[in-house]
């Protein structure tokens, strides 16, 4: 009996050597095998652009033939290095320091894409981490150098902005001093369209601008389209500057409020025309409280409400806090907060049918502290706020879907998120691509805007109560703007690194 025992436990000291060497080489397998560090501290951006240094942190077993791969294109390392780093949690009364390996290198155009994989394989051992929108440094129609604010014009005392968005970089203002409007081109030239010695005539009479509220211009130049509060909404032939009145009705205490648009009792804020005549228009009466976004087309005669802002006129009942009509896109872009009160959204809703086609939700600036103004609609993280020009200025609509800003004139960390990274580099011009859902910068680096300030700031000296405007961009990709209080007129110019 005692034989036996002896047999029996000499097989089983056997086999616990041999199940310990097999547990050793198992370990000594998984030891091969890398790992990338995804703590928020140490993890890469789900964002870059060519050009940029992407830096992977991890157990990478750099010493035996590291490879990463993004989108499949194998990466030029160009460092690798130790680093210390805490193993443990807060709540770890002994944590404890290792090191890891940290890999840097250039993102190549090569690279190009949304979400493409990330590989890291050494010991003929291959993982994968999270994927990375690799995208342009710039959008295709914008610019390959830096941009700055270069000045065109001082404007007048109380000019009112007569709108265009035409493309071509024309603005136009009523100057109430003179009582002239005022056309400048994008080379900064000056002429003058109506003033006293030529003036407008409507039934054979001189035209009174003393209730002149909104404008607008067609972008071909041929209409001029004015509300004046005690005539109502006229168009202007510039051409002849014979005016007729298209309705004469400003009392919305009742209705109809859609129909022929002689019918239609209105009070314009704000308008926008196209070529074909067709008006876009912000309605808002403070007397009756009727506020909302309506289209006039021009083949039928007719009104229609659009949006009516929590009121009881007719259309889609939102809330915005701002909206930009497209009219080449037939939609009215809406900022506000339709689907979460802690976030703003970007709202497109058709002009003609009248229903939300597309929106567009941030994701919030979270404890990761990290902004992305940039790449897939999907990995952005910022704040929209048109209300505060030092988080948002714009927005200035362009055709296919594209809609222009600058983000954060001023990051205020008290209130946008301490400690948030990738601030550095503000404030930028954006361009937000609809069709394409990606975001990109208009051009290279930080936007200079010298000493001028884009109103109404809350972060910056002085304060001018008095909002600044985007008012038109041109064939280069420039955009026109008012800054300082509107005081003067500026657009967007190339400059040197």
């Amino acid at each position: 009996m005692t034989k036996y025992l002896k047999i029996l436990m000499g097989f089983i000291v056997l086999f616990s050597i041999y199940s310990c060497y097999e547990a050793d080489n198992f370990y000594a397998e998984l030891t091969k095998i890398p790992q990338i560090n995804t703590d928020k501290d140490f993890a890469y951006k789900a964002t870059y652009f060519v050009g940029d240094t992407m830096v992977v942190n991890g157990k990478l077993n750099a010493d035996q033939n590291l490879e990463i791969k993004i989108g499949g294109v194998k990466a030029n390392i160009f460092s690798i290095k130790k680093i210390k780093y805490t193993v443990g949690t807060s709540d770890n009364p002994n944590p404890s320091t290792d090191y890891m390996e940290q890999a840097s290198f250039v993102i190549a155009k090569e690279m190009l894409g949304e979400q493409r994989t990330v590989t890291v394989k050494s010991s003929d051992q291959e993982i994968f981490g999270p994927s990375v929108d690799i995208i342009p440094d710039h959008d295709p129609k914008g610019f390959d150098s830096r941009l700055m604010l270069s000045k065109i014009a001082t404007l007048p005392d109380n000019a009112i902005l007569i709108n265009s968005i035409n493309g071509k970089g024309d603005i136009y203002y009523f100057d109430l001093l003179t009582e002239s409007i005022i056309h400048y081109n994008k080379a900064g030239e000056k002429s003058i369209i109506i003033s006293k010695s030529k003036p407008i005539m409507l039934n054979g009479a001189l035209f009174n601008y003393a209730e002149l509220t909104a404008g607008a211009v067609t972008p071909d130049g041929s209409h001029l389209y004015l509300f004046v509060n005690n005539i109502g909404l006229i168009n202007v032939e510039l051409s002849t500057r014979n005016a007729v009145v298209m309705s004469a009705k400003t009392d919305m205490s009742t209705g109809p409020y859609e129909g022929n648009i002689q019918d239609v009792p209105m009070v314009i804020s704000s308008m926008i025309a196209d070529n074909e005549n067709n008006l876009y228009l912000e309605i808002n009466d403070t007397n009756f409280w009727k506020k909302g976004l309506a289209f006039y087309e021009k083949t039928t005669g007719k009104l229609s409400y659009i949006i009516n802002k929590n009121t009881t006129l007719p259309g889609l009942n939102t809330n915005y806090n701002s909206f930009h009509f497209s009219p080449e896109d037939h939609l009215v872009y809406l900022e506000g907060s339709q689907f979460s009160p802690l976030v703003t959204d970007i709202i497109l809703v058709d002009i003609k049918t009248r229903t939300v086609i597309q929106t567009l939700v941030p994701k919030v600036i979270s404890n990761d502290k990290k902004l992305n103004l940039f790449g897939s609609f999907t990995t952005l993280k910022t704040i929209f706020n048109s209300s505060s020009p030092d988080r948002t200025f714009g927005y200035l609509p362009q055709p296919d879907k594209r809609l222009v800003y600058l983000a954060f004139q001023k990051f205020n960390p008290f209130t946008d998120g301490a400690e948030v990274s990738g601030t550095d580099s503000l404030p930028k011009w954006v361009v937000m691509d609809f069709n394409k859902k990606i975001s990109l910068p208009l051009g290279l680096g930080k936007f200079d805007v010298q000493d001028n300030i884009f109103q109404p700031t809350q972060s910056l000296l002085p304060s001018i109560n008095i909002q600044d405007k985007l008012i038109n961009y041109d064939e280069e990709g420039n955009i026109y703007f008012t800054v300082n209080g509107r005081r003067e007129i500026a657009k967007t110019k190339t400059t040197n690194p």
